[in-house]
Protein backbone atom coordinates (compact mmCIF):
# COMPACT_ATOMS: atom_id res chain seq x y z
CA UNK A 1 0.00 0.00 0.00
CA UNK A 2 1.34 3.41 -0.92
CA UNK A 3 0.68 6.72 0.78
CA UNK A 4 1.71 9.93 -0.85
CA UNK A 5 2.07 13.11 1.20
CA UNK A 6 3.18 16.68 0.57
CA UNK A 7 5.36 18.36 3.23
CA UNK A 8 6.69 21.92 3.43
CA UNK A 9 10.34 22.28 4.49
CA UNK A 10 11.35 24.80 7.09
CA UNK A 11 13.61 26.54 4.55
CA UNK A 12 11.69 29.55 3.13
CA UNK A 13 10.51 29.49 -0.49
CA UNK A 14 11.36 25.79 -0.83
CA UNK A 15 8.63 23.18 -1.18
CA UNK A 16 9.62 19.54 -0.92
CA UNK A 17 7.33 16.85 -2.35
CA UNK A 18 7.97 13.59 -0.58
CA UNK A 19 6.47 10.23 -1.51
CA UNK A 20 6.21 7.97 1.48
CA UNK A 21 6.07 4.21 1.06
CA UNK A 22 4.17 2.36 3.74
CA UNK A 23 5.97 -0.95 3.99
CA UNK A 24 3.76 -4.00 4.55
CA UNK A 25 5.04 -7.40 5.82
CA UNK A 26 7.82 -8.41 3.45
CA UNK A 27 9.30 -4.91 3.39
CA UNK A 28 10.42 -2.96 0.36
CA UNK A 29 12.11 -6.07 -1.01
CA UNK A 30 8.78 -7.92 -0.98
CA UNK A 31 7.00 -5.03 -2.70
CA UNK A 32 9.66 -4.78 -5.42
CA UNK A 33 9.54 -8.53 -5.90
CA UNK A 34 5.77 -8.36 -6.49
CA UNK A 35 6.28 -5.64 -9.09
CA UNK A 36 9.02 -7.68 -10.74
CA UNK A 37 6.83 -10.78 -10.88
CA UNK A 38 4.02 -8.71 -12.37
CA UNK A 39 6.37 -7.42 -15.08
CA UNK A 40 7.59 -10.94 -15.84
CA UNK A 41 3.97 -12.12 -16.21
CA UNK A 42 3.26 -9.31 -18.67
CA UNK A 43 6.39 -10.05 -20.68
CA UNK A 44 5.48 -13.74 -20.81
CA UNK A 45 1.96 -12.82 -21.92
CA UNK A 46 0.43 -14.43 -18.84
CA UNK A 47 -2.19 -13.10 -16.45
CA UNK A 48 -2.04 -13.89 -12.72
CA UNK A 49 -3.71 -17.28 -12.13
CA UNK A 50 -7.51 -17.12 -11.72
CA UNK A 51 -9.39 -19.88 -9.98
CA UNK A 52 -12.69 -21.30 -11.17
CA UNK A 53 -14.31 -19.83 -8.09
CA UNK A 54 -13.09 -16.35 -9.03
CA UNK A 55 -14.63 -16.69 -12.50
CA UNK A 56 -17.96 -17.91 -11.13
CA UNK A 57 -18.11 -15.08 -8.59
CA UNK A 58 -17.31 -12.46 -11.23
CA UNK A 59 -19.94 -13.83 -13.62
CA UNK A 60 -22.50 -13.90 -10.82
CA UNK A 61 -21.85 -10.28 -9.87
CA UNK A 62 -21.88 -9.11 -13.49
CA UNK A 63 -25.18 -10.90 -14.08
CA UNK A 64 -26.66 -9.40 -10.90
CA UNK A 65 -25.59 -5.95 -12.10
CA UNK A 66 -27.40 -6.48 -15.40
CA UNK A 67 -30.55 -7.64 -13.66
CA UNK A 68 -30.48 -4.51 -11.51
CA UNK A 69 -30.10 -2.38 -14.65
CA UNK A 70 -33.12 -4.08 -16.21
CA UNK A 71 -35.16 -3.52 -13.05
CA UNK A 72 -34.15 0.14 -13.03
CA UNK A 73 -35.42 0.43 -16.61
CA UNK A 74 -38.67 -1.28 -15.57
CA UNK A 75 -39.21 1.30 -12.83
CA UNK A 76 -38.35 4.13 -15.21
CA UNK A 77 -40.94 2.71 -17.61
CA UNK A 78 -43.43 2.68 -14.72
CA UNK A 79 -42.78 6.38 -14.07
CA UNK A 80 -43.32 7.20 -17.75
CA UNK A 81 -46.33 4.96 -18.46
CA UNK A 82 -47.93 4.79 -15.03
CA UNK A 83 -47.64 1.01 -14.86
CA UNK A 84 -45.16 -1.82 -15.31
CA UNK A 85 -44.76 -3.28 -18.81
CA UNK A 86 -46.92 -6.26 -19.65
CA UNK A 87 -45.37 -9.55 -20.69
CA UNK A 88 -46.56 -8.97 -24.28
CA UNK A 89 -46.13 -5.67 -26.07
CA UNK A 90 -49.33 -6.41 -27.97
CA UNK A 91 -51.43 -5.34 -25.00
CA UNK A 92 -52.73 -1.78 -24.88
CA UNK A 93 -55.50 0.45 -23.58
CA UNK A 94 -58.14 2.02 -25.81
CA UNK A 95 -59.06 5.32 -24.13
CA UNK A 96 -62.12 5.88 -26.36
CA UNK A 97 -63.61 2.45 -25.68
CA UNK A 98 -62.33 2.38 -22.12
CA UNK A 99 -60.98 -1.16 -22.26
CA UNK A 100 -57.83 -3.17 -22.73
CA UNK A 101 -57.15 -4.78 -26.08
CA UNK A 102 -54.67 -7.19 -27.56
CA UNK A 103 -53.69 -7.19 -31.20
CA UNK A 104 -52.23 -10.20 -32.97
CA UNK A 105 -48.67 -8.98 -33.06
CA UNK A 106 -46.50 -9.59 -30.03
CA UNK A 107 -43.09 -8.45 -28.90
CA UNK A 108 -41.45 -9.01 -25.54
CA UNK A 109 -41.38 -6.48 -22.73
CA UNK A 110 -37.62 -6.52 -23.29
CA UNK A 111 -38.22 -4.59 -26.51
CA UNK A 112 -40.41 -2.04 -24.72
CA UNK A 113 -37.57 -1.28 -22.30
CA UNK A 114 -35.04 -0.38 -24.99
CA UNK A 115 -35.54 3.43 -24.80
CA UNK A 116 -34.97 3.23 -21.03
CA UNK A 117 -31.76 1.25 -21.49
CA UNK A 118 -30.13 3.77 -23.80
CA UNK A 119 -31.18 1.81 -26.91
CA UNK A 120 -33.66 4.22 -28.51
CA UNK A 121 -32.09 3.81 -31.95
CA UNK A 122 -32.58 0.04 -31.83
CA UNK A 123 -36.13 0.45 -30.52
CA UNK A 124 -37.03 2.65 -33.50
CA UNK A 125 -35.99 -0.13 -35.87
CA UNK A 126 -38.77 -2.41 -34.68
CA UNK A 127 -42.15 -2.55 -36.36
CA UNK A 128 -44.41 -2.66 -33.34
CA UNK A 129 -47.44 -3.81 -35.33
CA UNK A 130 -45.59 -6.93 -36.47
CA UNK A 131 -44.75 -10.07 -34.49
CA UNK A 132 -41.32 -10.76 -33.07
CA UNK A 133 -40.56 -13.28 -35.85
CA UNK A 134 -41.82 -11.26 -38.82
CA UNK A 135 -39.44 -10.94 -41.76
CA UNK A 136 -38.41 -7.49 -40.57
CA UNK A 137 -38.26 -7.93 -36.80
CA UNK A 138 -36.44 -11.26 -36.77
CA UNK A 139 -33.46 -9.55 -38.42
CA UNK A 140 -33.03 -7.54 -35.21
CA UNK A 141 -32.65 -10.57 -32.94
CA UNK A 142 -28.90 -10.62 -33.55
CA UNK A 143 -28.66 -7.04 -32.25
CA UNK A 144 -29.47 -8.01 -28.67
CA UNK A 145 -28.08 -5.42 -26.22
CA UNK A 146 -25.32 -6.57 -23.87
CA UNK A 147 -27.55 -5.97 -20.85
CA UNK A 148 -29.63 -9.00 -21.92
CA UNK A 149 -26.58 -11.26 -22.32
CA UNK A 150 -26.02 -13.58 -19.38
CA UNK A 151 -22.43 -14.01 -18.17
CA UNK A 152 -21.53 -17.68 -17.97
CA UNK A 153 -24.32 -18.78 -20.29
CA UNK A 154 -23.75 -20.93 -23.37
CA UNK A 155 -26.99 -19.82 -25.01
CA UNK A 156 -26.73 -19.07 -28.71
CA UNK A 157 -26.60 -15.55 -30.16
CA UNK A 158 -29.74 -13.53 -29.65
CA UNK A 159 -30.95 -15.70 -26.75
CA UNK A 160 -31.40 -14.38 -23.23
CA UNK A 161 -31.68 -16.14 -19.89
CA UNK A 162 -33.39 -13.17 -18.24
CA UNK A 163 -37.09 -13.96 -17.99
CA UNK A 164 -39.98 -12.23 -16.30
CA UNK A 165 -42.15 -14.19 -13.90
CA UNK A 166 -45.52 -14.28 -15.66
CA UNK A 167 -48.95 -15.07 -14.25
CA UNK A 168 -52.25 -13.54 -13.09
CA UNK A 169 -50.75 -12.71 -9.69
CA UNK A 170 -47.09 -12.39 -10.66
CA UNK A 171 -44.89 -9.40 -11.42
CA UNK A 172 -45.65 -9.60 -15.16
CA UNK A 173 -49.25 -9.82 -16.27
CA UNK A 174 -50.59 -10.97 -19.65
CA UNK A 175 -54.08 -9.53 -19.12
CA UNK A 176 -53.55 -5.94 -18.05
CA UNK A 177 -50.64 -3.89 -16.73
CA UNK A 178 -50.09 -3.68 -13.01
CA UNK A 179 -48.71 -0.86 -10.87
CA UNK A 180 -46.49 -0.88 -7.83
CA UNK A 181 -49.65 -0.62 -5.73
CA UNK A 182 -50.75 -4.03 -7.02
CA UNK A 183 -47.67 -5.60 -5.40
CA UNK A 184 -49.32 -5.63 -2.00
CA UNK A 185 -46.81 -8.13 -0.59
CA UNK A 186 -44.12 -5.50 -1.02
CA UNK A 187 -41.55 -5.15 -3.80
CA UNK A 188 -38.74 -6.31 -1.51
CA UNK A 189 -40.40 -9.73 -1.20
CA UNK A 190 -41.70 -10.19 -4.75
CA UNK A 191 -39.55 -11.75 -7.48
CA UNK A 192 -39.92 -10.00 -10.84
CA UNK A 193 -37.09 -11.53 -12.91
CA UNK A 194 -35.24 -14.83 -12.91
CA UNK A 195 -32.00 -15.92 -14.52
CA UNK A 196 -33.04 -19.19 -16.13
CA UNK A 197 -30.82 -22.09 -17.28
CA UNK A 198 -29.80 -22.29 -20.92
CA UNK A 199 -32.58 -24.76 -21.72
CA UNK A 200 -35.09 -22.02 -20.81
CA UNK A 201 -33.32 -19.29 -22.80
CA UNK A 202 -35.44 -17.52 -25.42
CA UNK A 203 -34.98 -15.08 -28.27
CA UNK A 204 -34.86 -11.76 -26.44
CA UNK A 205 -37.61 -10.25 -28.61
CA UNK A 206 -39.93 -13.22 -28.15
CA UNK A 207 -42.76 -12.85 -25.61
CA UNK A 208 -41.97 -16.01 -23.70
CA UNK A 209 -41.06 -15.99 -20.02
CA UNK A 210 -41.14 -18.10 -16.87
CA UNK A 211 -44.67 -19.20 -15.80
CA UNK A 212 -45.45 -18.45 -12.18
CA UNK A 213 -47.33 -21.75 -11.84
CA UNK A 214 -44.36 -23.89 -12.88
CA UNK A 215 -44.16 -27.06 -10.78
CA UNK A 216 -41.04 -27.23 -8.60
CA UNK A 217 -39.66 -23.96 -9.98
CA UNK A 218 -36.55 -24.07 -7.79
CA UNK A 219 -35.43 -27.34 -9.37
CA UNK A 220 -36.08 -26.06 -12.89
CA UNK A 221 -34.24 -22.79 -12.36
CA UNK A 222 -31.15 -24.07 -10.56
CA UNK A 223 -28.18 -25.18 -12.68
CA UNK A 224 -26.55 -22.05 -14.11
CA UNK A 225 -25.29 -21.02 -10.65
CA UNK A 226 -24.06 -23.41 -8.00
CA UNK A 227 -26.49 -24.03 -5.17
CA UNK A 228 -29.33 -21.89 -6.48
CA UNK A 229 -30.52 -19.35 -9.05
CA UNK A 230 -30.23 -15.61 -9.52
CA UNK A 231 -33.29 -13.35 -9.28
CA UNK A 232 -34.27 -9.70 -9.23
CA UNK A 233 -36.88 -8.43 -6.79
CA UNK A 234 -39.41 -5.69 -7.35
CA UNK A 235 -37.37 -3.21 -5.35
CA UNK A 236 -34.50 -3.57 -7.83
CA UNK A 237 -32.26 -5.76 -5.69
CA UNK A 238 -30.62 -8.95 -6.94
CA UNK A 239 -30.33 -12.14 -4.94
CA UNK A 240 -29.44 -15.81 -5.22
CA UNK A 241 -32.25 -18.09 -4.05
CA UNK A 242 -31.14 -21.41 -2.59
CA UNK A 243 -32.19 -24.46 -4.59
CA UNK A 244 -33.26 -25.97 -1.26
CA UNK A 245 -35.91 -23.33 -0.58
CA UNK A 246 -39.26 -24.98 0.24
CA UNK A 247 -41.76 -24.71 -2.66
CA UNK A 248 -44.30 -22.87 -0.50
CA UNK A 249 -41.74 -20.25 0.46
CA UNK A 250 -40.69 -19.74 -3.18
CA UNK A 251 -44.31 -19.47 -4.32
CA UNK A 252 -44.81 -16.85 -1.64
CA UNK A 253 -42.00 -14.81 -3.19
CA UNK A 254 -43.41 -15.24 -6.70
CA UNK A 255 -47.03 -14.28 -5.97
CA UNK A 256 -47.29 -10.53 -5.51
CA UNK A 257 -50.52 -10.26 -3.52
CA UNK A 258 -51.15 -13.39 -1.46
CA UNK A 259 -50.20 -11.60 1.77
CA UNK A 260 -48.44 -14.75 2.90
CA UNK A 261 -46.36 -14.52 6.06
CA UNK A 262 -42.92 -15.71 5.04
CA UNK A 263 -41.20 -16.85 8.23
CA UNK A 264 -37.41 -17.10 8.06
CA UNK A 265 -37.49 -16.76 4.27
CA UNK A 266 -34.37 -14.59 4.30
CA UNK A 267 -32.24 -17.60 5.23
CA UNK A 268 -32.86 -18.93 1.70
CA UNK A 269 -31.99 -15.59 0.09
CA UNK A 270 -28.46 -14.30 -0.50
CA UNK A 271 -28.60 -10.65 -1.53
CA UNK A 272 -25.90 -9.71 -4.03
CA UNK A 273 -24.53 -6.23 -3.21
CA UNK A 274 -24.28 -3.67 -6.04
CA UNK A 275 -20.94 -3.33 -7.80
CA UNK A 276 -20.05 -1.65 -11.08
CA UNK A 277 -22.22 -0.75 -14.05
CA UNK A 278 -22.96 -3.55 -16.57
CA UNK A 279 -20.30 -4.05 -19.22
Amino acid sequence: MYLCGVFRCRTPMIVCVISVLMILPGGAHGASAQVKNRKVSKIAGKEPPTTELDVEERELRESATRLRAIMQAIHTYHKAAGHFPTAHAGLGYDKKKGKWYRHRSHLSWRVLLLPFLGERELFDKFRMMESWDSEHNKKLISQMPDVYRTPGSDATEGMTNYLGVVGPNAGFSVRKPITVIDISDGTVETIMLVEAPDKWAVEWTRPRDFPANTENPNKKLASLRKGGFLTAFGDGSAAVISEDIPPDALNGLIIRDDRAILDDVEKWIHRVPPTAKPR
